[in-house]
This record gives structure tokens, C-alpha cells and sequence, in this order.
């Protein structure tokens, strides 16, 4: 049976957020059933690994409804229409934290296989505090930092989200 053959009849948007839409996709698979699938479509999304002069990563620690807990995270968020990946994370990063740095990007990576959100990655290095972070209103973040072996142990335990961003920085980081 070839996986790869699957036929695609029909997708309906079932849901129109504000940020992302959920689409109802409906296929025919390889033995010949039909099955439907919800999707997540936003658009692209970018987290950076941020660290300080002082070897800290620099990480945004929030609420997340998904789970119901708070999480420490790479900061990031939504690319805007008319903005590049690296404006963004700019932007967020500045926003979510008061931090700037010296960005590089890293790589773009699959966000779920239910979704067709792309999440581009970047490292920043050298960041350093230049404001008080500017947070929307539905925004509640306490900046943190730690050291990177505290960090890495952290994202070891699984006890963070965007563990795949996380783990393609801390590569690319390795390789320079």
C-alpha cells in the first residue's frame, strides 16, 4: 500500500479566529476510505534562542490555555502580513522581553503534522535589555533568565514549550 497516495475531496474552514482558522480537510486514503482531518492555518510563526553576553537564555514564562499551565518559552509569535520572519522575531523578542540582539536564523520547521503553520527559528546573541517589554492585552509575561546548562537541562525534561525550535537552535548553536 502506498502511503504516499492520498486524494484530497473537499476542506471547509470550520473555525476563523483571530490568528488562525482550523480547516476541515476531507481525503481519500490509500485503502480507499474516507477520513477527515482538522488543521491548524495561521500564518508563519518565529521563536528565537536569546542569549545574553552572560551565557543566559533570555525566555518569556506565560500561561498557556492549551495545557493550563505556565511554561517557560522561547520568545516568538505570530510573522505579520507584510513582514518578514526576521522583522518578526525582531519585533516579539522586543516586545515580549525589552531584549535586542544580534539575530541569525537558523532553520524553518514543521510546527505540528496537524497544522500548516511553518515556525521559523533564529538565535540571538549578545542581547541585552534596551526597554521594558510592551505586551498586548492579552499578554502576561515574567522575563527569565537562566543559565544555558539550566536551560538545557529544562528542555531535557520536556518541561518547556517549542522543545523542537529549542533543540534546532541549540544544534545550529553547537556548529558556530
Amino acid at each position: 500500500m502506498n502511503v504516499e497516495v492520498w486524494q484530497k475531496v473537499h476542506e471547509e474552514v470550520v473555525h476563523l479566529g483571530d490568528y488562525r482558522k482550523i480547516i476541515r480537510k476531507s481525503f481519500i486514503l490509500p485503502n480507499g476510505k474516507e477520513a477527515q482531518f482538522d488543521v491548524l492555518h495561521s500564518n508563519g510563526t518565529v521563536g528565537v534562542l536569546a542569549l545574553t553576553v552572560e551565557q543566559e537564555v533570555v525566555l518569556a514564562r506565560q500561561f498557556r490555555p492549551g495545557t493550563e499551565q505556565v511554561f517557560d518559552e522561547l520568545p516568538g509569535g505570530l510573522v505579520n502580513p507584510g513582514e518578514t520572519p526576521l522583522e518578526a522575531v525582531q519585533r516579539e523578542f522586543l516586545e515580549e522581553t525589552g531584549y535586542t540582539g544580534e539575530f541569525h536564523f537558523v532553520a524553518v520547521c514543521v510546527a505540528s503534522p496537524y497544522s500548516a503553520r511553518k515556525s521559523h527559528c533564529f538565535i540571538a546573541l549578545n542581547c541585552r535589555q534596551v526597554q521594558e517589554p510592551k505586551l498586548d492585552d492579552k499578554e502576561f509575561i515574567t522575563v527569565v533568565k537562566k543559565p544555558l546548562s539550566a536551560f538545557r537541562e529544562q528542555l531535557r525534561k520536556g518541561d518547556l514549550t517549542h522543545v523542537g525550535v529549542a533543540y534546532l537552535c541549540l544544534d545550529h548553536l553547537n556548529q558556530v
